[in-house]
């Protein structure tokens, strides 16, 4: 139980930055946990089916090219990809998607940056008012990595930072300004 919770863990990081992007489609297939027996046979009569990565990214990365499959695994040296698993992350690299097995959201995120995904990292904002108010803009970093980033092969290249705002409404923050897609730091 304890891996499973790590796992999970991890899983909702990755999944609270994917989040951050409004114009990547991806998707979890909710295969795990208990269900009914009932249940269970219906799902799988309409195609649920073992082995499924946990997040299926259907939006090229700018830089790869190709769609993304993240097998989620915990950081503990126990948890072990299944054997359903490896052929679905096989089958998927053969009809050209990415796929990776990622020991925790610190891999899965540099994947998601080597693939040229920008990964918004809120960084702390303002001090609070003197009434203890949070206040109302945020400041966000993005992270990108890429050939215009200063890496020219495959190899870990610097991380370049850029700054862009956003102001908070009652649905959320409002992106006021973003570097384009692929732009390098001015």
């Amino acid at each position: 139980m304890g891996e499973n919770a790590s796992e999970n863990a991890e899983h909702i990081v990755v999944a609270q930055y994917l989040q951050m992007l409004p114009w990547v489609l991806w998707m979890h297939p909710a295969n795990g946990g208990y269900r009914f027996p009932s249940t269970a046979r219906l799902l799988k009569r309409m195609g649920v089916s073992p082995g499924v990565p946990d997040i299926l990214i259907f939006t090229p990365g700018p830089i790869s090219r190709r769609p993304l499959a993240i097998e989620m695994k915990s950081q503990a040296k126990t948890a072990q990809v299944s054997p359903a698993q490896r052929v679905w992350l096989a089958r998927l690299a053969e009809v050209g998607w990415e796929t990776h097995i990622c020991r925790g959201a610190s891999h899965a995120l540099a994947v998601l940056r080597d693939a040229g995904f920008s990964i918004p990292v809120q960084t702390p904002g303002p001090p609070r008012t003197q009434d203890g108010r949070e206040p109302i803009g945020r400041t966000l970093r993005v992270a990108t990595r890429g050939p215009d980033m200063g890496r020219s092969d495959d190899s870990p290249g610097p991380i370049g930072l850029a700054c862009s705002y956003a102001h908070q409404t009652p649905a959320g923050p409002t992106p006021q300004a973003y570097p384009a897609r692929g732009a390098g730091l001015a």
